[in-house]
């Protein structure tokens, strides 16, 4: 996140959060569309302009919903209406309000109709055993944390990685792929680091879901290649890098590592392990009351740091020609892609979408020796 956060902006946030807090939650319907069984979310806060979507729980995937509820209270819907379009859809749904907030009525295309039944879904009651991934959507998007509960993963291949043994585990719809750890050079409680990485792998299958529903029928691309790139007994660094095209006016493409303690899967942000300021170090998940600190020390300490040391450590790829990729800018390194590898902690910059291909330099690693020299509150074993 570039810039920095005005008081005014903070406040309009604050603004926001409270009104949308104030605003009816959407509905949440489950039922049938002929003998096929659906979920359904429709939002009708402004009846001039409803909208929803749903999935058939065969394929899950999402089909927008747009229309309107006339005073005659008959819901007229249409799917996948194209974004901005001004031309005349037809409305495949048309549905009347019943007892109870079931909702009955019928889908037509193409000189075919089905009849709908839908009636509210209550929620099952939360587990203390559910991940954080399913627990935050159970709280904030029913919709979607009842369809990753109707997803299970699968057993995928064995290997090993630095001495650890790694079973790999898909989800069959998205094809989203993550190991976990089934054996240690030492004997070691994984149970946690394992939970975290269960835990990701249900955000990227959610992300899998949300790229295609925001796409609505257009062309989409959600291939995501995953590899180990370090561990030991103290932590663990996953490579997730994702090519998409999510309907919007460019494909784009990116690496989100995860970071962790292996003993206790704790997330690890890089200011917990490295830091070059005075003082506790800041984290810019703590809080918007942070984050004009945080986004001050990336710009004014951490970025010219890097800058200096990569111009000492890679002098061949620190060049300033306007003609090829400027590492020597600073704010691309502002907010770097990070994680663990064998030699050191390797950075990677972040450049706008025109130049996004110069996102990957090679080895920009800042050397271990350098990082203990600046080390972070989390306690960490690390190679020489």
């Amino acid at each position: 996140m570039r810039g920095i956060v005005s008081v005014l902006q903070c406040c309009s946030a604050a603004l926001l959060l409270a009104a949308g807090s104030a605003m009816a939650e959407p509905e949440l319907l489950q039922g049938t569309v002929g003998q096929a069984k659906v979920l359904v979310e429709l939002d009708l806060a402004k009846p001039d302009e409803v909208t929803g979507r749903y999935f058939y729980q065969k394929y899950h995937t999402d089909i927008a919903l747009d229309g309107a509820l006339d005073k005659q209270r008959t819901l007229r819907l249409s799917e996948n209406r194209p974004f901005f379009s001004t031309k005349s859809v037809p409305m495949q749904w048309t549905l009347k309000q019943g007892a109870n907030g079931r909702w009955t009525g019928r889908w037509a295309s193409k000189g075919k109709t089905l009849d709908i039944s839908l009636s509210p879904v209550a929620l099952p009651p939360a587990r203390p055993d559910d991940l954080p991934a399913l627990d935050e959507l159970r709280r904030t998007s029913p919709y979607e944390y009842l369809r990753l509960k109707g997803l299970s993963l699968k057993k995928d291949r064995q290997d090993t990685f630095m001495g650890y043994g790694l079973q790999w585990w898909v989800e069959p719809v998205s094809r989203i792929r993550l190991f976990q750890l089934v054996s240690s050079p030492t004997a070691m409680d994984l149970s946690a680091a394992n939970r975290t990485l269960q835990n990701r792998q249900w955000q990227e299958v959610n992300s899998y879901f949300g790229c295609l529903s925001g796409a609505r029928d257009r062309e989409t691309e959600f291939d995501q290649t995953v590899k180990p790139v370090f561990i030991n007994d103290s932590v663990l660094s996953v490579s997730l890098f994702t090519s998409y095209d999510c309907g919007g006016a460019h494909p784009d493409f990116g690496d989100a590592p995860l970071n962790m303690e292996l003993a206790t899967g704790k997330i690890l942000e890089l200011e917990d392990v490295f830091w070059l300021g005075k003082g506790p170090s800041i984290h810019y998940e703590r809080g918007m009351d942070n984050l004009e600190a945080y986004s001050n020390y990336r710009e004014q300490l951490f970025a010219p740091w890097v800058v200096d040391q990569f111009k000492r450590l890679y002098p061949e790829l620190m060049n300033d020609d306007p003609n090829e990729c400027n590492y020597q800018d600073p704010s691309v390194w502002q907010f770097s892609v990070w994680y663990f590898e064998p030699r050191g902690i390797y950075l990677g910059p972040t450049f706008a979408r025109a130049a996004r291909s110069c996102d990957e330099p090679g080895d920009t690693v800042i050397p271990y020796k350098t990082i203990k020299a600046h080390p972070g509150p989390v306690k960490v074993t690390l190679p020489e």
